[in-house]
């Protein structure tokens, strides 16, 4: 089973990306204007600069996200995860040895636990390893998979994923 990217949410996403950056850079040229709301010129470029920065960081993340193809896969290997930045790629059903749900305010989201953390870790270079270590130590794994630009609701996107978790569980405990 494939599920696609949500080009629709993408799209929205980097609206209000652009719309942030526009922002940014209003408030960096016309400071005074602003300092009304932020109390100090100074505060305000501040504020300017650095959501005219965080705009371009998650412009960039976007347009990689747009172009990855599929969000998530769920085959007999496994689970492929290309929903997000911080997607850990293949998760072999093996290594599962648990799935959870989390949330962070409205977003729900699902938990991966894996018998071996460090190796999905070591995949990966130095920001993506300390992100993935940020979760770790938040969630207890550094896996999770959002439905958020996904074509499916989280409600969807978890029954499918334990689906394939039991389907495979039970055909690769056959096996040994």
């Amino acid at each position: 089973m494939k599920i696609s990217l949500s080009k629709k949410k993408i799209v929205l996403y980097f609206l209000t990306t652009f719309f942030l950056c526009f922002l940014g850079v209003f408030t960096l040229l016309h400071p005074e204007e602003v300092s009304n709301f932020f109390k100090s010129p100074r505060l305000a470029m501040a504020i300017g600069a650095l959501t005219l920065v965080l705009s371009f960081v998650f412009t960039v993340a976007l347009i990689q996200i747009f172009f990855k193809g599929e969000g998530v896969s769920i085959d007999s290997k496994g689970l492929l995860d290309n929903s997000s930045l911080v997607s850990v790629g293949l998760i072999e059903w093996d290594d599962i040895t648990s799935i959870r749900t989390g949330k962070i305010n409205a977003t729900r989201f699902l938990l991966i636990d894996v018998k071996n953390p460090e190796e999905y870790l070591s995949r990966f270079g130095k920001l993506k390893s300390w992100w993935l270590k940020v979760n770790a130590g938040s969630f207890g794994t550094p896996i999770s998979i959002s439905a958020g630009l996904l074509e499916c609701s989280f409600d969807e996107l978890e029954n499918w994923i334990r689906e394939g978790y039991k389907k495979n569980k039970k055909i690769s405990d056959k096996l040994l």
